[in-house]
This record gives C-alpha cells, structure tokens and sequence, in this order.
C-alpha cells in the first residue's frame, strides 16, 4: 500500500504521518521498519528499493518512511514504488513539501495511492486548527482572546506547530477559563512589535477596504492604538500624511480617540 503526504506544513504532516504509522506497529508484533530521506542521501533509494523487494520469512509487514521520494527519478526507483500500490503487507510512507513533478510520479496523486496535501494554514482553517488544539488541551479562551491568538500566530512561518506548542504551554499554566485576553498577552513571548511596520504600509498601500480593516484589528490587537497611529504617521506621504495630521490634531484635541481616528481613516481614505 502507498500513502502521499506533501504540503509546506511539515508539522501537520508529520504528525499525521505518525498517526498513520502508529496502527501498523500496534498491529504487527515482528514489523521491519526502514525511515529515508532521498533528499539528504540520493544513494539510499537503493536500500529502499530492496527492503521493499526481499521477501522475509521472519516479518509480518514491512514499513518504509520516505522523505523526499521523488527526488530520485531513476526508472527503477519509481517502478519500485508504483508495485507497493497493490503489496498488501508493505506500506509505503511517501512524505515531502512539495507535489510531484510532471511525469514520471503523476501516479502518487491518483488513486488508489492514498494521498493528502497539507497546505500552509489560512484564516478559517486556521482558526480550525486552533479550535482543534483547545480542544486537546481542555483549555476554552474568551472571543477576544481568540481572536489575539489567532493574529499571533497568523504573523508566524510555521503556523501550526507554533500553536501547538504556544497552546500546549498554556494548557500547563492553570489559567482562568475561558482565558481572558489580559491574562493571554501577559504570557504569551512578545513577538508582534517587529510586524506593524510591515502592517501599517499595507494599510496605506491596498486600497481594499476589508484587507484594510483586517489589518488594522490585527494591530489593535497587539499594540496601543497611539502607537499604531503613530507608526501610520511616520510612514505616510503627501495625502495620507496630510489626513493623519489632521485627524492627529482632532485627537490631541479631544474630539476623537486614537482607535476611532484610525478607523475613519481606514474606511475613508
């Protein structure tokens, strides 16, 4: 039997492989298991090749892990993995970032090879994986709250296996549930300061509204409307530099507060 696994999201992979694996050394007391990477070490498909071609008499199943199985485009290698497809006792862990390249490996994303991608998390499914990871952990957060974990790790290049661990954490802390937003940042690593540079030009470079507005609840979020404000103002030119002032002197002279001012601007300009 061969399984696919491929996604930039090595941590959701990787954890799944494990739990595709996990029933087949719960099954098979007397299992052969060989783990290779055709990436760090191209000779290796040859052992591959043969722990999946030599018949055993002392196993009951073979298992081979193999991390970057198409690395390798020798015919003999990939006609070695298309006959685990129907091989009822060997099961074949294919495992990478990326997709197969056109050609010789098409038949990795066809049944009946077991395939599933594991794509970088966005937005909804996100916000699924974090709900999943409470959920492991018995720990319930307050919306604001929330929604403050979910911008967090938003920002991050390896998204779920940074709330994995960051939920796990907080899971040992005792917090008061539902954790409140207060009591969230006062323990989570500080990390968000370095992105609202990088946020505030968005906001004044993407003329879409609703990506606007995102960006902004993601700052608010973290930093102090002020500081927000002021990082706006520091960035702008012509125009948009001439709306903060003035919105700036409404502020300093009571007639809006910094968040407010911030969101006329974002709808209005």
């Amino acid at each position: 039997m061969l399984f696919f696994l491929y996604g930039m999201d090595s941590f959701r992979r990787a954890r799944h492989l494990q739990e595709l694996v996990a029933p087949y050394k719960a099954k098979y007391e007397n299992l052969d298991l060989l783990s290779v990477d055709l990436e760090d070490e191209p000779e290796s498909w040859v052992k591959a090749r043969d722990f999946l071609n030599q018949p055993s008499m002392f196993v009951e199943s073979k298992v081979a892990i193999v991390k970057n199985g198409t690395a390798i485009e020798e015919k003999e290698w990939v006609q070695t993995l298309k006959n685990q497809i129907e091989a009822p006792r060997n099961f074949v862990f294919v495992s990478q970032d990326n997709p197969p390249p056109p050609g010789k490996f098409d038949f990795l994303l066809q049944k009946p090879v077991k395939g599933q991608e594991f794509s970088e998390l966005r937005e909804g499914g996100l916000e699924q994986f974090i709900k999943g990871e409470l959920l492991k952990q018995k720990l319930s957060f307050q919306p604001a709250a929330f929604r403050f974990f979910c911008s967090y790790i938003e920002g991050a290049e390896e998204k779920s296996a940074l709330a994995s661990a960051e939920i796990e954490k907080l899971g040992l802390m005792n917090l008061k549930e539902p954790v409140a937003l207060a009591d969230l940042q006062a323990v989570m690593p500080p990390r968000f300061r370095e992105k609202v540079y990088i946020l505030a030009r968005e906001i004044l470079e993407n003329r879409d509204k609703k990506s606007r507005l995102k960006n902004l609840e993601k700052l608010l979020l973290e930093e102090e409307a002020a500081y927000v404000f002021n990082s706006l103002g520091f960035q702008a030119q012509g125009e948009a530099a001439e709306v903060l002032a003035k919105y700036d002197i409404s502020v300093k002279s009571g007639g809006l507060e910094y968040e407010e001012a911030l969101t006329d601007f974002v709808i209005s300009n």
